[in-house]
Formats: structure tokens, sequence, C-alpha cells
């Protein structure tokens, strides 16, 4: 489904992990690992012990993956979702995706993908966001899942990995993605946190973190925006990553690094 112009493709890793590329044509894979599909709805306000009616529902293929697909798709990318997914929820994950015209190819796992649910209280304009834990991948499922990575991603020029990692995905799980882009001559860009940031050696792009996100990466606490930056070159200089992009909400600040008189580097602090 690769055509010959190079357009984005974003893999989603089902709802914890992003998979995007770049490829020499047609649909942009999207590999989705651990997440689900979403149900909102809303009422007035909250009342213990009593039954909360609600309004009606509303249903959403969820994980950063996936938005990452569906917003390509949107933008008119050619798109293919690369997820695992398992049971009836996972069919329903499917329907949800083929609504919106998203072509996808599902990664058969035995676990029930699952589900979470967002219920917003109109009284308070407060949102409760409830997320279920995902199933777990056997050894067997995830090197599938990086089989099929290798196959659809093949002339991509970029992917992209966003979310933790699944339950039984090794710590080095995103390492092992960074090392098939590696081979494919395909760029990474990865947005992540916990083990499956602090296990990364070399081989992306681009990182995208949180302030906490930069502290869980270097292992020290980084108070001020001097630390911060410090950390992002730390990064950098050792080849874990070409570019940091941080996140610092309503304190964004850009930042363009030249650390050698060939090769540039930079640090982007964002919004």
């Amino acid at each position: 489904m690769l055509t010959t112009l190079r357009n984005t493709i974003p893999y989603t890793w089902c709802g914890c992990l992003l998979l995007s590329a770049v490829s020499a044509g047609a649909a942009t894979p999207s590999v989705n690992g651990i997440s689900g599909y979403i149900k909102q709805s809303s009422f007035n306000s909250i009342t213990c012990w009593h039954g909360n009616r609600c309004t009606s529902v509303r249903y959403d293929p969820g994980g950063g993956g996936v938005n990452v697909a569906q917003v390509a798709h949107n933008l008119g990318a050619s798109v293919t979702a690369v997820f695992p997914a398992g049971g009836a929820t996972g069919d329903v994950y499917g329907d949800l995706l083929t609504a919106r015209g998203v072509p996808f190819h599902r990664v058969k796992i035995a676990r029930s993908t699952r589900e979470s649910f967002t219920i917003d209280e109109i009284s308070t304009g407060l949102q409760y966001r409830f997320v279920l834990p995902g199933p777990s991948l056997t050894f067997a499922e995830l090197q599938q899942c990086l089989v099929e990575l290798r196959r659809l991603a093949t002339s991509a020029k970029f992917v992209v990995a966003s979310g933790s990692l699944p339950p039984g995905a090794p710590a080095n799980f995103y390492q092992q993605v960074a090392l098939v882009c590696r081979d494919l001559g395909a760029r990474l860009i990865l947005d992540t946190s916990g083990g499956g940031l602090r296990h990364l050696t070399s081989g992306v792009f681009l990182l995208k973190a949180s302030v906490r996100e930069l502290r869980e990466c270097v292992g020290r606490e980084l108070v001020t925006e001097s630390e911060q930056m410090a950390a992002a070159h730390e990064i950098i200089d050792s080849r874990r990553a070409y570019a940091v992009a941080v996140s610092m909400g309503s304190a964004a600040r850009w930042w363009r690094l030249r650390l050698r008189a060939n090769a540039f580097r930079q640090c982007l602090y964002v919004a």
C-alpha cells in the first residue's frame, strides 16, 4: 500500500504506542499497542450511592498512535493503522476506525482490548477520566508487531512512536523499534515515558518529552530551566536522540542549539 510519493506514515501501537513514518508511497502505517476505545458521556452532577443518569454516549478509538493516524488521515495523508487488538472490544475498535475511514491492519492478540471511559460533569465543567488496565502482550505478539512495522514501513521516511509500553513489553522495546527504523532508513519520532524512555540508547531522530519525562530520562531533578536545557543537551550529546522537544505548558520557550559546525541539533521547548 505504499506509493511513490513520500508522505507521513503514522503507526499506531494499540493505544499506548504510536509508530509513524513518512513513506515513499501510499499508506501511512500506524502501529497501536495497548490502548482501546473510549466511551464519553456527561451528566449534571455526580451523586454518591445513587444512579447517575448520563446523556448520550460517544465512542472514540483512543491511543496516542491512533490519534496521530486520524489527524494525519484527516489532513490528507495516506495512513494505515497497525495495532494489536483482541476480543469483542478489539472488534469494536476496528469498527470505529472503519467508520472514520482510517485504513488499518490488526495484529490479533489473545486478550481483549481495553476500554476506558470519560465523564463530563456539566454543573462544574470538570472531566473525570477512568483508564482501565490494558491487556498483556506475549513475546510472540510483540514480535509480530515489529514484523508488521518492518513490512509496512519498508519505504517509510519517518516512524512515530507515542505512548507508554503495554504490559508484557520489555523495557527496551522502543530501542528495538529504533533498530528497525535504522535498518529501514526511517527517522524515529518518539513520545513516551517510564521504562520505554530510560532504556533508549540510540537511534531516535526526535524525542518529545515533558519536563517530568526529561527527569525520568536523565535520572535526576531538573529544577531550573538551565538544568532542563542541560539535560536535553545530554540526551543529544549521548546520541540517544538527534533532537529533543520539551513541552512546558504555559511556560513554553523555543530553543535552537548548534553543537558542531556541520551537524545541527535542536532543543525545542513547546507549549
